[in-house]
């Protein structure tokens, strides 16, 4: 690799960075392993110009702009650019003896390139009044020659592997707000630090293939969406007749071939009169969160210090796994946990049940993904909190102490949601490890 960097610094006023990186990797084709990314960021310090002296509030201001072009050769592989044949069926020609053919190997892929992401940011940096900070940042970045499957565009009829292409696109835009006060009066002094972002992204070209209807296509939302059925409540005594048949003008499900009082009642997105794969799109937010909070705030006095450190994510969602979902699991050979039996419908809770009665019938139709199974994970947690004192330094000569302070600190102490399955913050596939909340109790003794 190659990088070349200019700065510019005009009386601490103009600012400008230039980088040219010439970079290659052993994955793309030979003969064509070089790219160029290109960086420029420019900057003004209005607080140290003339006329803004005369502000006797303003301490710091600084506007920025930034736009850079990175890549990423991560998802590619080696030798991708070429065909590979095999060994294919064996065949008796003569005698009893089998003799291997050969078979070719998949398409190779053509314009092998790496992922390309071209990033735009302006921010604002204020400081005022010896204490107050604020800083404002947006960005749009924009990733292009992503690596996909091709199975969307080309028929695999001729029975063989097809070639990948590099022309998926995504983009990704948002912006962050963060704001501090800090101040020392005498013997106290405290600080408080806040932040609020906001994250987005959306899938520009994935080379989807045809659906027959736009609700269908994952084009146009966001990579982490949930995509499932949408439940309206579940099925009553009322919805069948005396033979225990459903009502006519009722959807047939795909998924199960009876249904009964108790089971989900699915939306007919298409009005076919069935229940199946026709009928996903996308539900509620996805895992990725659009909103992100923090907050830091802490004092210390006459050798007293304290800290705590909050954070929360806002509009996030979860997909429960068959482990949270399923009574008995699929194979009807695990427990049940005790909010199933809890949410789970009688012809007492009738339409105030919020899951399906417990069976051990088929669990196809009931547990496929849906709504029903989708959890709100917004959250705030108390991070870390720590108290301590710092003993002044008159007391330790005589013991030859440099110093000594005794802390009292947690981790993860408090968490607010409404996500009671597991912790909001995890997949709930089961598999995750248990968030821990730890308390320590310490000395720290310097001589």
């Amino acid at each position: 690799d190659y990088m070349a960097h200019v700065s510019y610094n005009y009386d601490s006023r103009y600012l400008a960075d230039v980088v040219f990186s010439y970079s290659g990797s052993g994955k793309l084709p030979t003969g064509d392993k070089y790219r160029i990314y290109p960086a420029v960021s420019v900057a003004w310090v209005a607080s140290n110009e003339q006329f803004m002296k005369r502000f006797s509030a303003l301490d710091y201001l600084k506007l920025r702009a930034s736009f850079g072009i990175t890549g990423n050769d991560s998802r590619l592989s080696y030798d991708m650019d070429k065909q590979f044949n095999g060994g294919g069926n064996s065949y008796i020609f003569v005698g009893t003896s089998s003799t291997y053919g050969l078979a070719q190997g998949g398409f190779p892929s053509t314009g092998v390139e790496p992922e390309k992401e071209y990033k735009a940011n302006v921010g604002v940096e204020l400081g005022l009044w010896k204490g107050f900070s604020m800083q404002v940042d947006a960005f749009y970045n924009r990733r292009k020659q992503i690596k996909g499957e091709s199975s969307g565009i080309y028929s695999t009829v001729v029975g063989r592997g097809m070639p990948f292409l590099f022309n998926g696109e995504v983009k990704n835009y948002g912006g962050e707000i963060s704001m501090g006060w800090q101040q020392q009066l005498n013997h106290f002094g405290y600080s408080i630090q806040g932040n609020v972002s906001y994250a987005k992204n959306e899938i520009i070209n994935i080379n989807e293939g045809y659906h027959p209807y736009g609700y269908m296509y994952y084009t146009g939302h966001s990579i982490g969406q949930f995509y499932g059925l949408i439940a309206e409540g579940l099925y009553q005594k009322e919805d069948f007749d005396a033979q225990g048949n459903l009502l006519p003008g009722a959807p047939v499900s795909t998924y199960e071939a009876k249904l009964q009082p108790g089971d989900v009642k699915y939306k007919d997105l298409n009005g076919d009169g069935q229940i199946d794969e026709k009928d996903v799109r996308d539900i509620g937010y996805p895992k990725y969160p659009l909103y992100t909070a923090g907050m830091n705030m802490g004092f210390s006095w006459k050798g007293f210090d304290f800290s705590m450190t909050w954070a929360g994510a806002f509009k996030t969602s979860r997909l429960l796994s068959s482990m949270y979902r399923v009574p008995f699991g699929e194979s009807n050979n695990s427990a049940v946990m005790k909010y199933m039996i809890e949410d789970a419908w009688t012809p007492e809770k009738g339409n105030s049940a919020k899951a399906p009665s417990l069976s051990f019938k088929s669990k196809s139709h009931n547990y496929q993904d849906s709504d029903l199974w989708l959890r709100d994970a917004s959250y705030v947690r108390l991070k870390n909190i720590e108290v301590g004192y710092s003993f002044p330094s008159s007391l330790l000569k005589k013991a030859h102490i440099g110093s000594l302070r005794i802390f009292m600190s947690g981790y993860n102490l408090l968490t607010f949601d409404s996500f009671k399955v597991s912790d909001p913050e995890s997949d709930p596939s089961g598999t995750a490890y248990p968030l821990i909340k730890v308390v320590n109790v310490g000395l720290k003794v310097g001589f």
